[in-house]
């Protein structure tokens, strides 16, 4: 395949990725990995780079896909693979980007600590890669989603303080870009900060704030999986609220959206489960079933 081949078909990889199609991914990723292996290694030097780049992308599409799936272990190899990539591609930002999928992949291993330190020392790092006067949009995109990882770890540490001021941060970079883009397959802007903000929330009990916030958000723009995400988080919110109605239509609507997603997801599946618990005998044919599709019964 020649190099433009190549980079349409990561683009591809990534579309599969952005719309939780994980088994037409799994399909489509198998052949690709190898032959890009040996494209990097094996090409003119002037066409490594740009192929090493390539192929960071594609782990980290990889990376992104498990920890969806509750895979971190695989993830975390996926993250790695992608800044060696990027590192030998010599583009820093997809190193950086890189480092946003590891931390992701760490707070799934439940290892905060870690996810801290490499999303921190990436921050650092970007901030003096690129000072704040002079930093691009695709700089700004990937210490948008720093900032927003370092939410995610704060919030499941309990740290409710520190949550709070990394999405307040994450907005301050969203109002420097200005607006939603998909700079490094990151779609971190505006829309996606208070998507983000909705899920924080929920991960901190504040329902209430949660269901507040989804309901200013618009995100018809933004990828499948971003609005798949956004219904999900208003489910469980409203499940925490003990409103089965508003729950289940949100769940409904996220599994039309993205079915992988609710079908696997670990969050999806408690909040069904929860939602069951509640309702007792009196659980609607439409929630039995959807615990069903989600292999998530009591």
């Amino acid at each position: 395949m020649s190099l433009s081949e190549l980079r349409a078909a990561v683009d591809e990889i990534w579309a599969l990725t952005h719309a939780n199609q994980f088994a037409e991914l799994s399909a489509s990723i198998g052949p690709l990995v190898p032959r890009l292996e040996r494209a990097a290694r094996t090409a003119p030097d002037d066409e490594r780079p740009a192929l090493w780049s390539l192929l960071s992308r594609t782990y980290q599409a990889l990376s992104a896909a498990f920890v969806r799936q509750d895979e971190p272990d695989a993830a975390w190899i996926a993250a790695d693979r992608a800044i060696n990539a990027a590192e030998r591609s010599g583009e820093a930002l997809h190193v950086f980007a890189g480092v946003f999928r590891l931390a992701q992949a760490f707070v799934r291993l439940k290892r905060v600590d870690q996810a801290e330190h490499a999303a921190t020392t990436a921050v650092n790092a970007l901030h003096q890669h690129t000072p704040d006067q002079a930093a691009a949009a695709e700089a700004l995109s990937v210490m948008g989603s720093l900032h927003l990882v370092l939410a995610l770890v704060h919030a499941r540490a309990g740290n409710r303080a520190e949550a709070r001021r990394e999405i307040d941060r994450a907005r301050q970079v969203a109002l420097r870009l200005g607006s939603d883009r998909n700079d490094f397959n990151l779609e971190f802007g505006p829309t996606n900060v208070e998507i983000q903000a909705v899920s924080i929330a929920v991960e901190l009990g504040d329902a209430g704030e949660a269901i507040d916030i989804g309901q200013q958000v618009d995100a018809e723009a933004l990828s499948i999986e971003r609005r798949a995400r956004l219904a999900l988080d208003m489910g469980r919110a409203y499940a925490q609220r003990r409103q089965t109605g508003e729950a289940l239509a949100c769940l409904l609507q996220a599994e039309e959206l993205a079915p992988e997603l609710i079908h696997t997801h670990v969050a999806a599946r408690s909040a069904i489960r929860e939602l069951i618990l509640i309702a007792g005998r009196a659980t609607s044919p439409e929630l039995r079933a959807l615990a069903e599709r989600a292999d998530a019964q009591p």
